[in-house]
């Protein structure tokens, strides 16, 4: 039941689910979402800049 709603939730964000053995035991579950191209372009925060103490 628990997978069930997993990948009902995935499918709903037009993502995918694949559940595979492993040979030394247990399983891999791999989960991917397909991501949006980005409409603006965004500058990334400059770390280097010193802060101000107040």
């Amino acid at each position: 039941m628990g997978l069930a709603i997993v990948k009902r939730i995935i499918s709903q964000h037009h993502g995918s689910v694949s559940i595979t053995n492993r040979s030394g035991g247990g399983l891999k579950a791999q989960v991917s979402f397909p991501v949006p191209k980005a409409t603006k372009s965004f500058s990334q925060p400059d770390l280097n800049r010193s802060r101000k103490e107040s």
